[in-house]
This record gives structure tokens, sequence and C-alpha cells, in this order.
């Protein structure tokens, strides 16, 4: 990642513990974090909560560059436009849900549809123990994208990588494959779902440290979000990225290689 990390920040517990997440990570990568707070009419003292926030941020990551910014209007909408899609975006979110049983809606759902920036989404149930890196791949460029965004995680933060693949071999292929040209000394396990992989992905987050899901970028207006990038969402249960495809994933993708491009990917397919 070489862009900002934007956080919306209103003072509530999962949004602390976005503000959290970024300062950890920004403290190991250098990038600048922005807490932005959007005033919708509900946060008569979002200033306060910004400047509040920010102190603690700079007391716990003091070798991060912290910056506040304050918008007007829908804060998902406001914050989609503000980032770039070199940015990353963490949200908190008190919703979380089952897939069999009650299910809420979801913040971060709206935010990833509206925003070709990386998406983290903290749910309140985000504490407590966790490790590993979880990702969810099948047989997209997206699921590559989310590959190799996961195999950087483990790798900065020295945890497991641990790949469900989705539907069918061809995307257990493209992960082993992927994972030897690019990670060959990463700790890693494939996993080959048939059946209720949504269920299973927000299974796994219950545990994980993140889970990584990639999402197809349209050409204009907002992303496409798959079957079950949009239940993982809707039910999220631990700290959710959101990736999309970037021009170049790494040197193994950038070479066009015959078996993780050609013969694998092709045009269709959605995580």
């Amino acid at each position: 990642m070489t862009g900002r990390i934007l956080v919306g920040a209103d003072g509530s517990g999962p949004s602390r513990q976005a503000v959290t997440w970024a300062g950890r990570r920004a403290r190991e990568t250098g990038e600048t974090i922005i807490l932005v707070g959007v005033q919708d009419g509900r946060h008569p003292d979002l200033l306060a909560e910004l400047e509040t926030e920010s102190e603690a941020l700079r007391r716990n990551a003091p070798t991060a560059q912290v910056e506040t910014l304050v918008l007007s209007g829908d804060p998902m909408t406001r914050l989609a436009s503000e980032a770039g899609a070199d940015d990353m975006v963490v949200i908190g979110t008190h919703k979380t849900g089952f897939i069999r049983g009650r299910v809420f809606g979801s913040s971060g759902l709206r935010l990833a549809a509206l925003t070709h920036a990386t998406v983290v989404v903290m749910p309140s149930s985000s504490g407590g123990a966790r490790s590993g890196i979880v990702v969810g791949v099948r047989d997209s460029l997206a699921s590559v994208a989310a590959l190799d965004f996961a195999g950087r995680e483990a790798r900065r933060t020295s945890e497991m990588l641990t790949v469900i693949a989705v539907d069918d071999e061809t995307a257990v292929d493209i992960a082993r494959d992927y994972l030897r040209a690019e990670f060959p000394d990463l700790a890693s396990f494939i996993r080959l779902l048939r059946h209720h992989p949504a269920e299973r992905l927000v299974e796994a987050a219950e545990r994980a440290s993140l889970t990584v899901l990639g999402s197809t970028p349209a050409d204009e207006g907002p992303r496409v979000l798959g079957p079950v990038v949009h239940d993982v969402l809707l039910n999220i249960t631990g700290p959710t990225a959101l990736v999309r495809p970037a021009p170049t994933l790494g040197t193994h993708a950038r070479a066009g290689s015959d078996r993780v491009v050609a013969h694998h990917l092709g045009e269709g397919g959605q995580p």
C-alpha cells in the first residue's frame, strides 16, 4: 500500500476499533492516517470526538502522521468520494448478523460498492484473541488481487495464510501457483469449499486477524459485488478487507503467466 488510510471516525466503539487498527498498521507501514468525520446532523460533538481520537492515536502511534478532515453529507458517499484508488478506507460498524437467522444491513456493503479503494470493515465483535489471515478466492482476477493483498499482509504480520477456494479446483490451482511464485516462503494452507462458501468464510472470520475478499471494478460507476462478498459483508464477524484488481499485481501476474493468467482467469467469476 502506498496511499493513505482514511478512517471513518464518529466516537463510537466500532469507530475507535477502526482507529486503533489503522494506528497499528500505520506504525509498521508508514502510511498517513486521515481521521474523517462526516457531519450528517446526528453527531453534534463530532469535532470534539475527532480531536479526542486524534490525540489518542498520536499517543498510541507516535510515529504515525495523523490528519483530520471534516465533511458533510451522507457518510458512506463522502468517504467514497474522498478516497483515491491507492487509499485504504477503514470503518467500524455495529452491524453483524448471521446468514441463517437475523440479518442486519451493513455500511461496509454500501461503501464497498461506491469506491475502488481498498475497504476494511471492523465490526463491533473485532476484539479478543485473533490470529491468521484468511482469503476467499475463485477463478477471477479479483481473487488474484485478494490473494496478493492477503499474502503481503500475512508476510508483514508473520501470520499463517488460509486460502478458502470457492466452488472448483481451478481456484485451488490459481492459489497454489500464485503463492509458489510470489510467496514461496509463506506458511499457507488451502481449503476447497463447494457448498455454502459464504457461511464458511463468515465462520473463519470469527477467529481471523483479517479476512480478505476481492471484487471486480466496473469501468464506470459502482464496483460489482459478487454474491459471496455480499453475504460475508452483510454478516460480518471479524475485520474484513475488500480489494479490487490493480494494473500490476506482482512479477508472476505481470509476466502474464500462461498457467495463472491465460489458462486460469478468463473473463468471468466474481468472489
